[in-house]
């Protein structure tokens, strides 16, 4: 005979359901990538939500419900790519990780994802976009570029045995070097015209900084 009042036990690790109002992973990879093959095919002014929504083969209302509008959209789509440029593990060394080895490191992986297609293409449409819609290249730079250049501004102001007089001008042309010979290599087709080995750049850069 069954207890009144009893619950069934759940057995333990078992889900219990996604909460409403929130994407699965999986249906955030579609929407993203949705998203930017709408961006890239139809540039900023001629991408719709209603676009986006079609090609993620999802309803209007789970676009909006979700990112509210196209500058949203977006703002999560930069978020989104720039997860590659700087892993999260990237952003949380811990404080007594070797300079050199940590500059060698972030500045490889940077190097990697500007070179994937995505970040190509992307870039092509930020910089192509941004005089006609100056809060893209705004945008671009609040969440894809400041999050690596503060972690890296941190890092050298905590190292004071490496003299950096200016941390912040020193993180800034690290990255700057690293963007133009990335983007050169792919949008101006230097890796045929002028090659050079991405290793070789980054063993100057980093002596450059650490002595080393």
């Amino acid at each position: 005979m069954k207890q009144a009042g009893r619950q069934p036990v759940r057995p333990p690790g078992r889900p219990r359901g996604r909460p409403r109002g929130l994407l699965s992973e999986a249906k955030g990879r579609q929407i993203m990538q949705a998203a930017l093959n709408t961006f890239l095919q139809h540039g900023y002014k001629g991408t719709s939500m209603d676009r986006v929504a079609r090609e993620a083969g999802v309803s209007k209302q789970t676009v909006y419900s979700h990112y509210r509008d196209k500058k949203g959209l977006f703002t999560a789509l930069v978020a989104h790519l720039s997860e590659k440029l700087f892993p999260p593990e990237l952003l949380t060394v811990p404080a007594e990780a070797e300079p050199g080895a940590l500059l060698r490191t972030m500045a490889r992986a940077y190097v990697d994802a500007l070179g994937t297609w995505e970040h190509t293409a992307f870039n092509r449409l930020v910089l192509a976009e941004s005089p006609r819609f100056p809060e893209l290249g705004e945008i671009y730079l609040r969440k894809a570029v400041e999050p690596g250049l503060n972690m890296i501004v941190a890092y050298l102001q905590q190292h004071r045995e490496l003299a950096i007089s200016d941390p912040e001008a020193t993180a800034r042309a690290f990255f700057s070097a690293l963007s133009s010979f990335a983007i050169g290599r792919e949008l101006l087709q230097e890796k045929y015209l002028m090659p050079m080995d991405t290793d070789r750049l980054i063993k100057v850069l980093v002596h450059m900084i650490t002595k080393l």
